[in-house]
């Protein structure tokens, strides 16, 4: 069933004044006779430029906070029931009927598109339609105020054990950079385990109340894991594109929430519309090595990537410790004496004769202690490891002026250049973000690279 809030003819009539009034509600949508039908047919007109064409049925579905359990629908799959309101999931239950999600606050003030200048709220949305069928929902928000043609659309539908989500939305003033869904209501007593800043786990214990990641920077996964005590669920994207996305995790006095925001590419200013890839939500029993398991797998299938057993030397199946070290040979001995080697790599973060993170991409130049170190911490049996930067080139450096024309910029603002800036040293350390993508840079420093492993037998 399709249900529109709206008529254009009566725009005064808010969806909170409708609402408060279920005599007006009946009358305006569900009138007899002829008025009431050309009310329903502009206003089905207006919002979708159909033109006139007939509609199987029209029925009301309230939305505001005023009535929100009016507007509250369940979708069910085999091994899960999730209850939405406005696109936003406030309850969650597994097949054995234990709730990890329950909410039961507005949701009004929750953001739904991101703009470059603000963020719009679902609550901004002056009208919604609703299809309401029993294996998939649809909500369509439009009407936001100073944005004709703006809309959002979030469409929900059962797969197999799991929810599908998707979000499409447009805005013809563009400067549209996010779409946004969320799950509220989530037991402090969970765990939250993001795949990001390589893996952590948020407890109701954990210092700070809002942690951010960006895929595919600082979340490497596009996975995150909500862990109670045997049993849980998960939320991930099925996403072969890869996708800039962001999870925003937020914890209250009460529960937590999980926002998802898919991102357009930069920049901004030219962008009005974007098509979420296909976020999907399950539950498991067990610990959280099962879902992390069908992501690895599917991952897997998505990706073709290089197993790490197949990419590595096959000594590094033995490392079960590292060391940050100096090129000082009276402490590679006692090394040497306590740990042991064969299982040890050594990490070298000051080997260059300009210092540490100067001067990037020269790795010619060396300290005259790095070749005695390494003969002698490859005759004890360690491994060692020296420290590069694979998008790092210092503005002073000639080859700057090469690669300056690929230098990452931040989507954001006017759009500034990225810089690594370390104020503490003296003279300051600073250098650019070269894209990686780049082919010339990236030929440039394996090319480095092979002559510096080489030269210095560098594991």
């Amino acid at each position: 069933m399709l249900a529109c809030l709206r008529s254009p003819g009566d725009r005064r009539r808010n969806r909170s004044e409708l609402n408060e009034d279920p005599a007006k509600l009946r009358d305006f949508w569900c009138g007899s006779g002829h008025n009431a039908g050309m009310r329903k047919r502009r206003a089905i007109q207006k919002t979708f430029g159909w033109g006139g064409v007939a509609v199987a049925a029209v029925a009301v579905w309230m939305w505001s906070a005023h009535a929100a359990a009016q507007g509250r629908v369940t979708i069910e799959t085999p091994a899960l029931t999730a209850e939405f309101q406005d696109g936003v999931v406030v309850g969650l239950t597994n097949a054995a009927g234990r709730a990890l999600a329950a909410f039961e606050e507005p949701v009004d003030a929750f953001p739904c598109l991101h703009r470059v200048d603000a963020d719009l709220p679902i609550g901004g949305a002056q009208a919604l339609e609703m299809d309401d069928l029993p294996e998939s929902k649809t909500w369509i928000f439009s009407d936001f105020p100073d944005l004709p043609g703006t809309s959002l659309s979030t469409d929900v539908t059962a797969d197999g054990d799991e929810l599908v989500i998707r979000q499409d939305a447009q805005c013809p003033q563009k400067d549209l950079w996010g779409t946004e869904w969320s799950i509220s209501g989530i037991p402090l007593e969970h765990g939250i385990i993001v795949p990001g800043h390589s893996g952590v786990r948020l407890t109701a214990s954990t210092p700070g109340r809002q942690f951010t990641y960006e895929y595919p920077m600082s979340w490497e996964a596009q996975l995150v894991i909500v862990e109670g005590d045997g049993e849980g669920f998960y939320v991930w994207a099925r996403d072969p594109e890869m996708q800039f996305k962001r999870l925003v995790v937020e914890r209250n006095r009460t529960h937590w929430r999980l926002r998802f925001i898919s991102m357009a590419y930069a920049p901004f200013s030219e962008n009005a519309a974007i098509a979420s890839p296909e976020w999907r939500v399950g539950v498991y029993t067990g610990d959280w090595r099962e879902p992390a398991r069908r992501y690895r797998e599917w991952m897997v299938a998505a990706y073709s990537p290089t197993r790490v057993e197949d990419q590595q030397p096959a000594w590094i199946q033995d490392i079960r410790c590292l060391v940050i070290a100096t090129l000082d040979l009276d402490v590679l001995e006692e090394l040497g004496r306590h740990l042991e080697p064969g299982q040890t790599i050594l990490y070298v973060p000051t080997w260059r004769a300009q210092g540490y993170d100067r001067d990037y991409p020269d790795y010619d130049q060396v300290y005259d202690g790095l070749e005695p170190f390494i003969t002698r911490a490859h005759t004890l049996g360690f491994k060692v490891m020296l420290h590069v930067n694979y998008f790092g080139v210092d503005p002073l450096n000639p080859l700057y002026e090469q690669f300056e024309p690929y230098h990452i910029r931040s989507p954001w603002g006017a759009h500034e250049k990225e810089w690594w800036l370390w104020t503490r040293a003296e003279p300051e350390i600073k250098f650019a973000y070269i894209n990686p993508a780049h082919k010339a840079w990236r030929d440039l420093f394996v090319e480095r690279m092979v002559r510096l492993c080489t030269d210095y037998a560098v594991d």
